[in-house]
């Protein structure tokens, strides 16, 4: 029987530490917040800094409630971690990018900052207080983003495909981008001779060039921040003849 009391009490030690995850799942005792965020922030006293070259879309206090906040723009769907009816962090997800995000609270606030601009975070939140080295609650968050997206354009795919006997190379173009994309070209092996077009997005485009005897009618594609070369493939063209009849009926 003496040894049920210490088995006893790691069962109960265990249960206890089970309870106290449930209760603090987002790892603050009181409200001392473990910070989770993907890029450490910059502290700023006074409110929210200008920074040029950025539209603001701020979350102010009387609306941090989980959802989605936008202004036409921008829609950000957030979470807060509450404690005591406080907001301690807050998690953020976007529908463009972010270059910053300021989280206000105290006499003071975080800046979180994002490079090339990012679409999610977690467990942001505002300063610690030195008084009691427990964090603020959160009085407001602001975004900072531009309204302009960088179209990012992925890079045509040129093949060359055959040539045939009137003398034209035949190429063909994929286009992977989820729009259509102008493009030139040029046989650098006869005389530069070539055209302009327009690859349409998801698929494939063809195209021909005028072809030099005894070259490798080596070819240059052209399109917005890029270009790449291909020289002529060396087999014959091969094509098919579909022959329609019409048949009349013999009482006409």
């Amino acid at each position: 029987m003496g040894n049920l009391r210490p088995k006893r009490q790691i069962v109960l030690l265990t249960l206890f530490t089970f309870l106290f995850s449930v209760v603090f799942p987002l790892g603050f005792a009181g409200n001392n917040v473990t910070h989770a965020a993907s890029v450490l922030p910059d502290y700023y006293s006074g409110n929210d800094p200008e920074i040029g070259g950025f539209e603001e879309f701020k979350i102010d206090s009387g609306d941090l409630y989980d959802g989605v906040h936008g202004d036409g723009t921008l829609n950000v769907s957030v979470t807060f971690a509450v404690y005591n009816g406080e907001e301690l962090s807050v998690d953020w997800s976007s529908n463009r990018p972010v270059y910053h995000v300021f989280v206000k609270g105290g006499p003071g606030g975080n800046l979180y900052s994002y490079g090339q601009g990012a679409t999610e975070d977690w467990g942001l939140t505002a300063p610690i207080n030195d008084n009691n080295d427990q964090v603020y609650a959160i009085s407001h968050v602001t975004f900072y983003y531009t309204e302009e997206i960088e179209e990012v354009i992925e890079p045509l795919q040129l093949t060359s495909v055959c040539s045939d006997q009137r003398g034209k190379a035949r190429f063909r173009i994929y286009n992977p981008n989820s729009f259509d994309l102008d493009f030139s070209y040029e046989n650098v092996d006869n005389d530069n001779v070539g055209g302009t077009g327009t690859a349409l997005a998801e698929d494939y485009t063809f195209f021909y060039v005028d072809a030099a005897d005894n070259t490798a009618n080596t070819t240059k594609l052209y399109w917005e921040g890029g270009s790449t070369v291909k020289a002529s493939s060396n087999q014959y063209c091969k094509y098919e003849v579909t022959v329609i009849k019409e048949w009349q009926n013999s009482s006409n």
